[in-house]
């Protein structure tokens, strides 16, 4: 058998998490998965759309970056982090202010940023995103794989989730990896509008 260097697909927003969720169930079923070097992870702050893959991918494989609150108590919560880049509150207008992310980040590309940033404070989110990395630092009885590793971005710039927060991703990831003594070659796919 072809040894698999370790791969982690992630999905960003919506179409993200359905384009890595089908690359991993064609893993699956080609046994590419008994060697424990793939990992997927999916990121959305859409919970329905999260509700809708649970039959396909564990909890621990999905990341919800939105919380209950409306982006005005984000704001208000998080507002010494979020003042160099975020729009200041008097430009929002009302529907904004008062929405929450569990819907989605409504085409709104600074709310899935927002959303990713806040949930990136959240311990159990942190914990699940390790977690996934321990999975691929595992192999034949080793703790740790001090070797390259790839990771996959795949999404839509089209909407607000996968276009609003590629970037925060693809960095946490690297950095994350980094500090567990991977060198992460991080490559991404991402659908444009015209798709669609």
């Amino acid at each position: 058998m072809m040894e698999i260097q370790p791969t982690l697909l992630i999905g960003v927003g919506g179409t993200g998490c359905d384009i890595a969720n089908r690359v991993y169930t064609m893993a699956k079923a080609g046994d590419v998965l008994t060697t424990n070097r793939i990992a997927i992870l999916g990121f959305d702050t859409d919970e329905n759309d999260i509700q809708r893959r649970r039959g396909t991918m564990s909890d621990r494989q999905l990341i919800r970056t939105s919380t209950p609150a409306t982006v005005f108590q984000l704001l208000y919560k998080h507002q010494d982090q979020l003042r160099d880049w975020f729009a200041e509150d008097g430009d929002l207008t009302t529907e904004i202010r008062q929405m929450n992310l569990t819907d989605g980040a409504g085409q709104v590309r600074m709310l899935s940023r927002l959303a990713f940033q806040t949930a990136l404070q959240e311990p159990t989110i942190r914990a699940d995103i390790e977690n996934a990395l321990s999975r691929l630092a595992t192999h034949d009885n080793q703790n740790q794989i001090k070797a390259t590793v790839n990771v996959f971005l795949v999404g839509s710039l089209a909407g607000g989730t996968g276009s609003g927060m590629f970037i925060q991703t693809a960095l946490v990831i690297d950095r994350k990896l980094r500090e567990r003594g991977f060198n992460p070659q991080i490559r991404a796919l991402f659908l444009l509008p015209d798709i669609f």
